[in-house]
């Protein structure tokens, strides 16, 4: 059965509830705490403070603090009134309707969290892929540009060779046309 913390002090501001609850002595590590806009749970066994509070506040932006032997919670308020007391008047059908609404609420909104955060990796990671298909595309191209001159290059150092080797095969053929030519020329001159 737990022990329920009756002696806690709050105190406001026109925006920020404070409310100052005693550890009575537990570790930090052991208090699980808990904000919705209409309640409010610290526990750490033996003892239990909850509180179902008169207006909404600003879960989003609350502090909680650790100061010495105590807990310094700072609760924006949603809307800048004074409230009359901190917990509005509520029977147990009430109270357990609002912290089940209020449980329903943060895990909705832990869920919308999630799904956001696994949302932007995806989007993420499609960025990052699609960036990689890029330069990996880039990078092929880079290859085939490579190839392409290295191709280049070697058909023109072929042809190149080609009518170097065409135009020594022609001058071979010149020279022994010309030197038969030459030398039948000088037979019939002998001859004569």
């Amino acid at each position: 059965m737990p022990i329920f913390i009756k002696n806690f002090t709050w105190r406001q501001t026109d925006n920020i509830i404070y409310i100052q609850i005693p550890l009575k002595g537990v570790p930090l590590n052991k208090i699980d705490i808990f904000i919705s806009e209409k309640f409010l749970k610290l526990h750490y066994p033996p003892f239990l403070f909850e509180v179902y509070l008169l207006h909404k506040i600003n879960e989003k932006d609350a502090l909680c603090k650790f100061v010495e032997t105590d807990v310094l919670l700072e609760l924006p308020k949603l809307e800048c009134n004074h409230w009359e007391s901190l917990e509005g008047s509520y029977d147990k059908i009430e109270k357990l309707h609002l912290k089940n609404l209020a449980i329903e609420e943060v895990q909705m909104k832990t869920r919308k969290r999630l799904d956001e955060k696994i949302k932007r990796k995806d989007e993420f990671n499609k960025f990052l892929i699609g960036k990689a298909m890029e330069d990996d595309s880039k990078d092929l191209e880079k290859v085939k540009m490579t190839r392409e001159n290295q191709k280049n290059t070697i058909m023109k150092d072929f042809e190149k060779w080609r009518k170097v080797t065409e135009t020594k095969t022609l001058d071979k053929s010149l020279n022994n046309t010309s030197n038969k030519q030459y030398l039948k020329a000088s037979e019939k001159n002998i001859q004569k």
